[in-house]
Order: C-alpha cells, then sequence, then structure tokens
C-alpha cells in the first residue's frame, strides 16, 4: 500500500472481531449474501462438483453440482440472493496486552497470540472497500501488525468455520503472502491471488477467508514485513433459508413465497412452460449453472419473499343507459402483503400482513371484435385506467358493447384478473308535435294563425332515418292545425307535410300552395320559392332535446290570404331540464328539474320491466305556473330486481300530456328467480329477472333425473308444467357458466 510514510520498512497489522446481534459481550451476528460473480468454494470440496464423486447433487439437472452451481433450481435467481449462505459471527473489540489480545466471538472466548508485541490502532484502513453486507468492524482498538509475525488463535471450546479478514495486504511495489494452518476458502477478494490451498498473495490487497471446518485453535503467518496490513477475525454458522416453512430450501424451491406464483416470473423473468425455471425448458446453462439467453439475474427478487394475494370484491356489472347519457362500470378488488404463514401457507389475515390495495393496477378494454382492446383516456371515456370506467356521450352504437376490466399487481406479476360486463344502450323516447299555420305575409317568423288541416286534408309524415332500419308514420293535421308524434325514438328524423292520408316522402301542398325555407324570400309574380321549397324539415331527437328547423308553405304571391306555415314545436305542458333515476340501496330514487311550467297539473310516474308496457306508479303535484327552475324528487320502494324503466307523463290542466324520455337502471338483488306459486298443485310460473343470459332452463327430481328442459326463454317468464308430486330443482344456466337453483314444491 502506498500511504507516504517515511519508515517503509515497518509493517503492523491490525486484527478486530466484532458483532452487532449480540450473543456475548461485544458481540453480534450478521447475515451475509455473496457479491462476487463465482461461488467460492473450498478447495477441499471441490470434489462435490464432478459427477463422478459420492456426494455430487445436481438438484436442476443442468450438469452443474449444487456445490458449483449459483442458481440451485435456475429459476434466474442466485441462490445467494435466495439465501445468504451464513451468518457471520464478529468479535468484540479485543483487549490487548503485549503479544495478546483476548476477546469473545458468539459466546465463545479466544486468545490470539503473535510472535511480536501487538499495535493497536483507531480503525481497519480501507474499511470502504469492503462489502457493506458482511458488516466488516472498525473498532478502536484494532490489533495492528508491522512484522514477520507466527499468529495463533485458540478458542475456549470448539469453534466452527472460522473466518479471518486482511486489509491492505503489502502495497502496489510489494507482494505479501500468507500461510495458513489449513485450507481456505475465499469468500471474497480484492487484489488478492490464492497460490494454494492454504496460501494467499495479495498486492494491496483485501480479503476475506474462512477454513472450513471445527477447530479449537487456528495459525497463520505473516511472510513479509511491510507498511501495515489490518485482520478481522470471526467466524461464520451455516444458514437454512425455508422462508415459507414448506421444508424444501429457497434455493431449491420454485416458489418460495408460495403465493402461486414462480420465483422466475416474480424476480422479473418468465416461465413460458410453467416448470418453475427461468424462461422456457430445456434451458442452457454456463459453467456455473446460471441459465443463458432468456434474462433473469436482475436485482429485483424481493417479490420472491413476499406472498401477495389480490381479490376482486364486486365484479362490474352488466350497464343500460339513454343514448347520449352518461353511465359507468365499476370494480371493486384489495390486496394484501404478508410474510406471515399458517402450515406453509400465506395468512394474509395476519395482524403483520400489509393492505396493498392502493397499487393495484387497473385497464379496462373493449371489445373490438377481433378480441378486446386496451381503452385510452378520450371520447366517450374517462377512468380507462382507473377502478371506474365512465362514457359520456353514449350513442346507440355501443348498443352491446362488451367491456373487460383487467386487474394485476405489481408485487405478484401473476396475479390477471378478468372481468367482462356488457352495455345495452337504449333511445329514449319523446313526443314530437307542432302547428300548421297560415301565414298570408311571407315574412320572417312564424305568423298568422293556426290552419284547418281537415278542411285543406293536410298530413304530416314522420321518416325515422336512423338508427336502426328506417320507419315512417302518418298523422292528419287537425282542424285547429295541430299535430303530435308520441314515443319517438331517439335518431334523425323528417317531418313531411302532404296531402296523402298514407303519407309521402316528398312535400305535397294544395292547389296553388308552395314551400319555403325559413328567412327565404318571394319575389312577385314567382310561383316556386327560391329552389330550396321542398316541404321538408330535417331534425335530430335524443335525450339532451329536440333540435329542429322551421319552414313555411304559401300559396303563389297572387293567393296571399291563403298562406301558412309548418313548424316543430316543444308539445311539453313544462319544460323540463333534467331527469334522472338513481339506486338507494333496493329503491330507486327518481329527480327532476323544470324551468318552466304554463298550466301544468301534475307529473304521473310510470314504471316498466322492459320499456314498452308501462303501469303507472304514482302521481306528484306539479307548480302550476313558474318561471323558475323547479326541483322534484320521488323514491320508488317497490324496485323488483333486474331492470326498471321509468318516464314521467306531464299532464296539464285541460287534459292535455306528453311523455318525458325514459330512465332505465338495474337494481341487483336476491330474488332474480321466482317460481310461483310454490308449493304448487299444478303448473308453476318461473320469472327471471336476467332472462336475456339464460341458456336453458333444467328441472330435476330429487333422485337427479331430468324432468324438464326448455332452451332460452323468450320473455323473463316461462311457463313450467307440472313437474310431478314431491321435490323438483329448477336450475337456470347462465351464459357465464353460473347456475341458480329453485327448490319447487308439487303438493
Amino acid at each position: 500500500m502506498s500511504r507516504n510514510l517515511l519508515c517503509s520498512a515497518l509493517s503492523w497489522a491490525v486484527l478486530v472481531a466484532f458483532s452487532s446481534a449480540f450473543t456475548g459481550p461485544n458481540s453480534h451476528k450478521t447475515s451475509v449474501p455473496a457479491t462476487s460473480g463465482t461461488k467460492a468454494k473450498p478447495m477441499a470440496l471441490m470434489t462435490s462438483c464432478d459427477p463422478g464423486d459420492p456426494a455430487f447433487v445436481d438438484t436442476d439437472g443442468d450438469g452443474v453440482g449444487n456445490d458449483c452451481d449459483l442458481d440451485d433450481d435456475n429459476d434466474g435467481i442466485l441462490d445467494t440472493n435466495e439465501c445468504a449462505p451464513s451468518d457471520f459471527f464478529w468479535s468484540g473489540k479485543p483487549t490487548i496486552v503485549g503479544n495478546t489480545a483476548t476477546g469473545t466471538i458468539n459466546g465463545i472466548g479466544y486468545t490470539y497470540q503473535s510472535s511480536q508485541p501487538i499495535g493497536a490502532t483507531g480503525g481497519v484502513f480501507g474499511i470502504g472497500n469492503f462489502p457493506a453486507s458482511y458488516g466488516v468492524p472498525s473498532v478502536n482498538p484494532t490489533i495492528q501488525n508491522t512484522q514477520i509475525t507466527n499468529n495463533t488463535l485458540t478458542f475456549a471450546s470448539p469453534m466452527t468455520d472460522p473466518v479471518l479478514v486482511f486489509a491492505s495486504i503489502g502495497s502496489a511495489s510489494i507482494s505479501v503472502g500468507i500461510n495458513f494452518g489449513a485450507p481456505v476458502e475465499i469468500l471474497w477478494s480484492q487484489s488478492v491471488v490464492q497460490n494454494t490451498s492454504t496460501k494467499i498473495t495479495g498486492t494491496e490487497g483485501y480479503a476475506i477467508v474462512r477454513m472450513t471446518g471445527t477447530f479449537s485453535s487456528v495459525t497463520f503467518n505473516y511472510t513479509v514485513a511491510e507498511n501495515w496490513a489490518n485482520f478481522v477475525f470471526g467466524a461464520t454458522v451455516p444458514r437454512v433459508c425455508d422462508f415459507d416453512g414448506d421444508g424444501i430450501a429457497d434455493q431449491l424451491d420454485a416458489d418460495s413465497d408460495n403465493d402461486g406464483c414462480p420465483d422466475a416470473i416474480e424476480a422479473g423473468g418468465t416461465d413460458g412452460d410453467g416448470d418453475g425455471k427461468l424462461g422456457v425448458s430445456p434451458v442452457q446453462v454456463d459453467v456455473n449453472g446460471r441459465v443463458t439467453g432468456q434474462g433473469g439475474y436482475t436485482a429485483n427478487f424481493q417479490n420472491a419473499k413476499r406472498a401477495t394475494r389480490l381479490l376482486v370484491d364486486t365484479a362490474p356489472g352488466n350497464q343500460s343507459v339513454e343514448s347520449g347519457g352518461t353511465t359507468s362500470f365499476s370494480v371493486a378488488a384489495n390486496a394484501a402483503s404478508t410474510t406471515a404463514y399458517t402450515a406453509s401457507v400465506p395468512n394474509y389475515t395476519d395482524p403483520s400482513a400489509t393492505n396493498v390495495s392502493g397499487t393495484i393496477q387497473y385497464q379496462w378494454q373493449e371489445d373490438t371484435g377481433s378480441g378486446f382492446a386496451n381503452i385510452s383516456n378520450g371520447g366517450i371515456y374517462t377512468g380507462a385506467t382507473t377502478a371506474t370506467l365512465t362514457l359520456t356521450g353514449v350513442g346507440l352504437v355501443k348498443n352491446g358493447a362488451k367491456y373487460r376490466v383487467v386487474v394485476k399487481h405489481p408485487d405478484n406479476a401473476c396475479i390477471l384478473e378478468q372481468r367482462e360486463a356488457t352495455l345495452t344502450v337504449t333511445g329514449c323516447l319523446t313526443d314530437i308535435g307542432g302547428t300548421v299555420y297560415d301565414d298570408p305575409t311571407i315574412q320572417d317568423g312564424v305568423n298568422g294563425s293556426p290552419a284547418n288541416g281537415t278542411t285543406l286534408g293536410l298530413y304530416v309524415t314522420l321518416i325515422t332515418t336512423g338508427p336502426g332500419a328506417p320507419s315512417q308514420a302518418v298523422v292528419p293535421v287537425s282542424a285547429s292545425g295541430t299535430f303530435l308524434f308520441s314515443n319517438v325514438p331517439a335518431g334523425s328524423h323528417q317531418l313531411v307535410l302532404g296531402t296523402t292520408a298514407g303519407g309521402s316522402t316528398e312535400g305535397q301542398m294544395p292547389t296553388g300552395y308552395f314551400a319555403i325555407r325559413e328567412g327565404a324570400a318571394v319575389a312577385s309574380g314567382s310561383g316556386e320559392g327560391d329552389g330550396t321549397a321542398d316541404g321538408i324539415i330535417g331534425f335530430t331527437a335524443d335525450c339532451a332535446g329536440i333540435q329542429y328547423t322551421t319552414a313555411r308553405i304559401a300559396g303563389d304571391v297572387s293567393y296571399l290570404d291563403n298562406n301558412f306555415a309548418i313548424s316543430i314545436e316543444n308539445p311539453l305542458p313544462v319544460t323540463l331540464i333534467s331527469f334522472s333515476v338513481t339506486a338507494e340501496e333496493q329503491n330507486v330514487r327518481l329527480n327532476w328539474n323544470t324551468s318552466a311550467e304554463t298550466n301544468s297539473d301534475r307529473f304521473e310516474i310510470q314504471r316498466s320491466r322492459d320499456g314498452k308496457n308501462w303501469a303507472a306508479l304514482a302521481s306528484v303535484d306539479a307548480k302550476g305556473e313558474s318561471r323558475v327552475n323547479e326541483a322534484y324528487t320521488y323514491l320508488d320502494r317497490q324496485a323488483r330486481s333486474g331492470n326498471n324503466f321509468y318516464r314521467l307523463k306531464m299532464i296539464d290542466n285541460d287534459g292535455t300530456f306528453a311523455f318525458s324520455s325514459l330512465k332505465g337502471i338495474r337494481i341487483e338483488g336476491q330474488e332474480l328467480v321466482v317460481a310461483y306459486p310454490n308449493p304448487s298443485d299444478g303448473a308453476v310460473q318461473l320469472t327471471v329477472a336476467d332472462w336475456k343470459r339464460v341458456v336453458n332452463v333444467t328441472a330435476v327430481d330429487m333422485n337427479g333425473r331430468k324432468v324438464f328442459e326448455t332452451g332460452r326463454p323468450k320473455s323473463e317468464t316461462v311457463p313450467l308444467p307440472a313437474l310431478g308430486k314431491g321435490v323438483s330443482v329448477l336450475k337456470i344456466l347462465y351464459e357465464d357458466g353460473t347456475v341458480e337453483a329453485v327448490k319447487v314444491v308439487r303438493r
């Protein structure tokens, strides 16, 4: 070593013993993994690496014996990372008197005898060169050697596997040899060469060596006087690691924490064939037994020593929403990590277990027709990587769309929970109406008085152009000039004024009349308008309301007294600005708001199971006259399990009425299947709330014999024949493979 000291002919050395886990005065224990790239073996034991030796063991069958194999189970984690091979015990600071120093290692006293007087320093030179994992101490006093010395360590009782640490052996220009009285194994070294099993040489070297076996005393000779060197003394105790307590050592266990995920995967590698070995077998290994060409051997092996479980508490349910509305899918999950075990099984309820639900990873996906694809935030989607996926402004095109959530956890790479749900999008239903006006002015705006549609023979045709197949409906214009189409679905529509009772797709006018767009000019003497006159008004109806334009119908300018116009107007007795339904446990809360009411009488709340057949549920009084926002609410305490649809019938004082859009909600309940009557003297009617997902219904008697079977039901009610006296069990099979059973008693 070069320390620029004048007395280069002098040499001195230090021997230190120290311990952190106290088993005696001033002693401690350190558990140490190897940090070098190869596994150090005592030269006397190397024969066990020879396949012909009786002691040869090759657990992973890769041709490299365990004693020379750095990865005994080929899982991509070094054995020294899966289990520190030894616990290290170091001496406390020694007591130095003349040529003798005394101390204690792991409760065993020792005496160190040198052939020369022992010096002392305040610490070990170059202590930072030693890996911190070994816990090599630097204490005051530290034994110091500066000469050629013969050294003996004598133990008060036999010592197993004594360890010597040497700091700063020789210098850059001086090589110093150390001879031992027994073979040594180098556990770690820097600038040190092992010449024989009993000799090492250092050139500004540092080394940790071990004598394998049980000794009453050990000897070593420092052969060259040089500037100085430091010795550190201790002992090791072999460690057996079995993290999950299943009787298999961790370095041989393919799943050390017994959480169902192979160590190879938890350490960041792969296990393509599920055999617990890194990558895909057969694997290739190097001379030290490490798998090559398949990754592995990263520093991320901690998850192999921590069991992690993830549970899905509530899967996302099927959802229903009106077109243009908002809905969401949610999943509830929890995760826990533990290092506690009961009979080798991870104990996730132990008080020491950790709740790691906060790091659960979510990814929502949509079925594209060729498989599920990840959803990103944007468009109608938010929350794509959270527990709740929200869809805003949902169009009818999403009706029947399938969604899936993938739930993972970074602490267990094998966790992959997947749950699916289906979205039903219904078109809202609304009323479309208006008034035909006799307009003698042919000026901007709707002018004049309502025309007599009966006298003029006028009809209005409603053409629905989408979504779905085109449809057509016709109503006559009344004597007061009004027309009304009820329960019109959301979508694109056209209104066509004509004179044909069966309806028309092109504008038809009484003799002497023509159609013009609002704002278009008519020149005196013209007979046809400005070229845009077609008698057709296009508009869109959705859950947010109706958007429309106004058109007029006029006669030739010579017949101004016979001009009239057609417009689309809001036919509702109130202006409804919002209507929503939400679940409150097994009840349904209806909330709605109006911005204006004129001569309004009441709101009749109607409910349906299928959105087609309606029944009055309750009545709520209206404000009557209002020009400010009014809020209403109603709680349905008799909501049934499954789908429930609601709408408002808004009734005026004169008896006229109109319907709001339809709102749907699903109530998850226990009685999704009901058999009635039960007990029965004859036939039984089965009611299935979620009937669209049913594959078949079967009945078996108490002997297991099938007595009835039917395929997919056509509605929520399934009539069943008399099943014979006694007890029968009805089994309802759903598309996802789940089965619900109902017991029926026949008297």
